[in-house]
C-alpha cells in the first residue's frame, strides 16, 4: 500500500483520471491553437466555461453571490488573466514542450511574493534556487541551440522567451492573489466571478479584433472546444476531490509533474516538436527538466 510523506495512504483514482484529463487536453488544445485564431477560440472556451458554471451555481448552489470581492475578481484577476492566457496559447503555439518545462517558475515566483508580503519563507527553498539557476542554464542553451544566420527561427525564439517570462509573472500574481482571497469566498462563487471577468474582457477582443476569415474545415474544430471547456472544468473537480483524499503535499507535488511533463511528452511524440532539435537543445531540455524536478519537490 503506498503512503505519501505525510502518511496518508495514496488514493491514486483522482490523480490518475487528473493525468488522463490533461493528457487528452494537451492533444486537443495544441491541436485546435495551431489551427485556430487564439482570441477566437478563447472566447468560445470560455463561453462555455462560464456557461458551465453558472449552471452548476444554480443547479447545486443558488446562495447569494458575494460582491464584496467582485471587482477585485472579475476586473482585477480576470485580466491577468485574460493576458496570461494569450501569452500561455501563443507559447504553445511555437513550441508547448519547451513552454511546459518553465511553468513550474510560477512557483519559484509566487512563493518570493508569499516570502516578501506575507512572510512565508518555508516556500523559498535551495532546492527551488537551484532550480532557478538550471532554468536559466536551459534558456540560454535554447538560444544558443538555435540554428545560426536563421532570422526567422531566432525570431521565434524571443518571441517564445517573451511570453513565457510574462506568463510566468502573470500567473505568480494571480497565485498570490487567489491566496489572499481563497479564505473569504466560497469556491464556487470564485469560479463564477472569475469566468465572468474572463468572459468579458475576451468578448470585448473578440468583438473588436479582426483575426481574419477562417476556412471552412478549420471551422469544425470548434466543435472540440466544448470538450476542451468541460475538460477542464473536470480537471478542477478532480484536483478539489485528490486534496480531498490525498496530504495536500502530495496532490500540489502530483499536479505540478502532471501539468509540466505530460505536455512535454505530447509534444515530443504525438506533434513532432524534438525532431531537427539540436544536441545543445537537447542538453537544454534536461537542464529544464532538471530544474522543473527541483522545483516541485521543494515544496
Amino acid at each position: 500500500m503506498l503512503t505519501s510523506r505525510e502518511g496518508k495512504t495514496m488514493n491514486w483514482l483522482p490523480l490518475l483520471l487528473m493525468l488522463a484529463i490533461t493528457f487528452c487536453l494537451s492533444i486537443l488544445g495544441k491541436l485546435v491553437i495551431n489551427q485556430l485564431p487564439t482570441i477566437k477560440v478563447l472566447f468560445v472556451m470560455y463561453l462555455f466555461c462560464s456557461l458551465l458554471v453558472f449552471l452548476y451555481w444554480a443547479v447545486f448552489d443558488r446562495t447569494f453571490l458575494y460582491t464584496k470581492d467582485f471587482l477585485l475578481i472579475s476586473i482585477g484577476l480576470a485580466f491577468l488573466n485574460y493576458i496570461g492566457a494569450q501569452c500561455q496559447w501563443s507559447a504553445y503555439r511555437i513550441n508547448m514542450s519547451r513552454t511546459s518545462l518553465f511553468l513550474p517558475l510560477t512557483s519559484l515566483f509566487a512563493a518570493i511574493l508569499y516570502c516578501i508580503f506575507l512572510q512565508e519563507y518555508e516556500h523559498l527553498s535551495f532546492l527551488a534556487i537551484l532550480g532557478f539557476i538550471f532554468h536559466l542554464v536551459a534558456i540560454w542553451l535554447f538560444k544558443i541551440g538555435q540554428n545560426k544566420g536563421n532570422r526567422e527561427k531566432d525570431n521565434a525564439y524571443g518571441k517564445w522567451l517573451l511570453l513565457t517570462t510574462i506568463l510566468v509573472i502573470d500567473n505568480a500574481l494571480i497565485y498570490f492573489f487567489i491566496k489572499l482571497l481563497s479564505f473569504d469566498i466560497p469556491k464556487i462563487h470564485f469560479l463564477v466571478f472569475w469566468y465572468s471577468g474572463c468572459l468579458f474582457y475576451f468578448s470585448l477582443t473578440f468583438i473588436f479584433k479582426k483575426e481574419g476569415q477562417i476556412e471552412p474545415l478549420r471551422k469544425k474544430l470548434f466543435l472540440l472546444i466544448p470538450l476542451i471547456s468541460l475538460l477542464t472544468i473536470f480537471n478542477l473537480l478532480c484536483q478539489y476531490w485528490a486534496f480531498q483524499l490525498n496530504s495536500g503535499t502530495t496532490t500540489v507535488s502530483f499536479i505540478a509533474l502532471n501539468s509540466t511533463f505530460v505536455p512535454v511528452v505530447v509534444g515530443w511524440i504525438v506533434f513532432k516538436e524534438g525532431k531537427n532539435i539540436s544536441k545543445i537543445e537537447i542538453i537544454g531540455f534536461l537542464c529544464g527538466i532538471a530544474a522543473a524536478i527541483l522545483i516541485i519537490t521543494s515544496y
